[in-house]
């Protein structure tokens, strides 16, 4: 079964609170899968056969969650980037939310990979806004019309 948007996982355990941010961001691990639109942080792994300048192949990326199976805890991710990707049709531009303790305007959403997580590799941090979800399910559902490749 799905989780909907209204029934949210309860925190398990103590909140963890990040530092050296400008503002506190607090983790929360949740009990059940959340309802798509739940932002968190998660290790992302870079494109088979990547690496970056230090030889890294994964990173602790930003993500908001689109869908989720309650039966399995799997959940499905789209990574956020502060990148300006504005010229680029596989991101949507979602405005600052508190997955970014830096509070930057420019957080894109990356629509050309779907990751596949347990939700408990998961600490999330806030949701985006019912419309701002509608608008990035709609904008994914037309790329994905287009091209989509699994991560």
């Amino acid at each position: 079964s799905r989780a909907s948007v209204g029934n949210r996982g309860g925190s398990t355990s103590r909140p963890r609170r990040a530092t050296g941010w400008s503002a506190p961001v607090v983790y929360h691990q949740l009990s059940a899968p959340p309802p798509p639109g739940t932002t968190g942080w998660c290790v992302i792994q870079f494109r088979p056969g990547s690496a970056d300048g230090l030889g890294q192949t994964a990173k602790r990326r930003p993500v908001v969650v689109i869908e989720a199976d309650v039966g399995s805890g799997i959940v499905d991710l789209l990574e956020f980037t502060s990148k300006d990707r504005t010229r680029y049709d596989d991101c949507v531009y979602l405005g600052p939310g508190s997955w970014d303790p830096k509070h930057r305007n420019l957080s894109f959403v990356r629509l050309d990979r779907v990751h596949k997580r347990p939700f408990t590799d998961i600490e999330f941090v806030g949701a985006v806004s019912s419309d701002r979800l509608a608008g990035l399910l709609d904008n994914l559902s037309q790329y994905r019309a287009k091209r989509l490749r699994p991560a």
